[in-house]
């Protein structure tokens, strides 16, 4: 779980330090979106349409943002 955690806070900086933090920001709020594709591919959990819109607009609000 430490290496884990290491590796993510290692790959968050070189994100804020190759991009934009106005790009990097929302794209790892996001986490949420990575769950869900993950549960319907490991774990063959259904896509009703509110997840299908939830991530349709999770989406359009990191491509608002990033403008």
């Amino acid at each position: 779980s430490c290496c884990c955690t290491a590796v993510a806070i290692f790959s968050f900086l070189y994100a804020l330090q190759s991009g934009p933090v106005s790009i990097v920001v929302p794209l790892t709020a996001l986490y949420p979106v990575v769950s869900i594709v993950l549960a319907c591919l490991f774990f063959e959990e259904k896509l009703d349409r509110v997840k299908i819109l939830s991530i349709a607009s999770a989406l359009t609000a990191v491509v608002l943002l990033s403008k």
